[in-house]
């Protein structure tokens, strides 16, 4: 077997990543007692649940760091998302707290302090035995994941998003209408799947080869353009939300890449996604149908398109004017896109205030059937069907209406609404955190270069992902994934064996 001439383990780059976090993490902590101070100084409201909800997110961090053999952060990365999506009404003052007494979002927060708890529990019994000593390891090695054949690298990642771009700007151009026509009922989903599986593996690639400074200079300005070209078309539809994948798969690409966030990009893409976001009510109005559908724009259109929203944004920011009541329904500011904390709270009021009965596990209930390819069976359930339950039963929502536009939940406000307090906390939290501590150990003797761990990543992608979904969408969105990672990623990879080091 031919060895690469740079090779690292998960276990590796996981100590390495440790190593970095323990060195940091008193400033940490300081950044956190300085956040809390800011809004006492500013006599901000819920700062028993802003504590509530860092001293929560804390356990699993700090657990993670004292593991003497950690496996890939995923706990850690699970922990942080939830402090950002619950903390960031809080910072922000939103609006839609002052709905609920002050003593409803403390409450609320330590339910979030007792998912997190049993996340670290979870986590530690999913970490609990390891593997076996094993003087070698088989495993699928990805053969374009060869630094010392960086320019198979990096084409191989322009090629596999090359592909995917043409795809979505062939969507936009409906060019591809008479084929999906003459194609079995189904078939879109999983051709949709493989592309953005395609998209998926080819910004991993080429973050991590441009943070390796492997890739060459004019092929960094084809990934970028290509970047560009994907994230235009994706957002045609005034759906922000819709370029988040390939924007989390090259940060991550990079930072494996270039063991540092690409901090630079981040604040790039961040910016222009709030831009963008203060008119998105004005695009829709314009170029949105009755039924909360795209209308659509021609490829020789985006220039034009992209100039008028970004006209009217500019408009925003000079009248510095506020939402109407109006637009307040037909979308959402960017902070209430991260606002599960309002959704802990609705589901805590209507159990405790309005009498809903919970739903006993019932949105779980369906996902097994949602795993049957739609071409198998034509008429299965929505993958949302969880959602459109939640938000039917608590009254948020018709039917009907979830045809037009979905209501986001997240799995903690999810597991509340079946099990109630406390229980949904413990069970959601147990739950994913025996998964994330699994996968974590199982991750840990495998080389970066393999199938498995390109598995693990994609995995982790769509963690930081998931804030808004609930089960029913997560585990189908998941199974998607490595459907269409075994399509298009398999014949890259081959079997090889390889010698971890013992302490990995």
């Amino acid at each position: 077997m031919s060895r690469p001439t740079i090779q690292i383990t998960s276990g590796e780059l996981a100590r390495n990543i440790q190593f970095q976090v323990k060195n940091r993490l008193g400033l940490i902590v300081g950044l956190a007692a300085a956040s809390v101070g800011l809004l006492l100084f500013f006599d901000a409201k819920h700062i028993e649940a802003l504590v509530c909800l860092i001293a929560g997110v804390l356990i699993p961090v700090v657990a993670w760091c004292s593991r003497s053999h950690p496996g890939l952060p995923l706990v850690g990365l699970i922990a942080l998302q939830t402090l950002f999506i619950f903390a960031t009404p809080i910072f922000a003052q939103n609006p839609s707290l002052a709905h609920y007494p002050d003593s409803d979002t403390l409450s609320a927060a330590i339910e979030v302090f007792v998912f997190c708890a049993a996340l670290a529990g979870g986590w530690r019994l999913g970490m609990r035995n390891d593997l076996p000593a094993q003087p070698e390891r088989e495993f699928w090695g990805l053969t374009v994941l060869r630094l010392d054949e960086p320019r198979k690298l990096a084409r191989a990642a322009l090629g596999l998003f090359t592909a995917s771009t043409l795809y979505e700007l062939a969507l936009i151009m409906g060019a591809l209408d008479v084929v999906f026509e003459l194609l079995p009922t189904g078939s879109f989903s999983i051709i949709r799947t493989l592309f953005d599986s395609a998209a998926l593996a080819g910004t991993l690639i080429g973050g991590y080869t441009i943070g390796h400074r492997v890739m060459p200079p004019n092929e960094r300005f084809g990934f970028w353009t290509l970047l560009t070209l994907y994230c235009a078309a994706k957002c045609s539809s005034i759906l922000l939300s819709s370029m988040t994948g390939v924007i989390a798969s090259t940060a991550l690409g990079y930072f494996l890449g270039a063991r540092r966030p690409p901090w630079v990009f981040l604040a790039l893409v961040a910016g222009t996604a709030a831009f963008l976001n203060l008119s998105k009510f004005e695009m829709r109005a314009k170029y949105w149908d009755v039924y909360g559908y795209s209308k659509g724009v021609g490829l020789t259109e985006l220039p034009g398109y992209y100039a008028e929203w970004a006209g009217h944004s500019l408009n925003v920011i000079i009248r510095n004017r506020s939402i109407t009541a109006e637009e307040e329904e037909v979308g959402q500011q960017l902070t209430d896109r991260l606002n599960n904390l309002q959704n802990l709270l609705y589901a805590q009021d209507a159990i405790n205030r309005r009498g809903v009965p919970l739903l006993g596990g019932e949105t779980y209930y369906t996902i097994p059937e949602l795993l049957i390819p739609r071409f198998l069976w034509p008429d299965k359930p929505r993958s949302h069907e969880g959602q459109v339950m939640l938000n039917v039963h608590f009254g948020r929502q018709r039917r009907e209406d979830s045809f037009t536009t979905y209501i986001a939940w997240g799995l903690l406000a999810e597991a509340y609404g079946n099990f109630g307090a406390f229980w949904g906390a413990l069970i959601c939290g147990l739950v994913l955190g025996l998964a994330a501590g699994a996968l974590e150990r199982w991750i840990r003797p495998y080389p970066l270069t393999s199938l498995e761990a390109f598995f693990f990543l994609l995995i982790a992608v769509n963690f930081s992902l998931s804030f808004e979904m609930v089960a029913s969408v997560w585990v189908t969105s998941i199974f998607q994934m490595i459907i269409a990672l075994i399509a298009c990623v398999v014949p890259f990879a081959k079997r090889e064996k390889f010698v971890p080091p013992a302490s990995a």
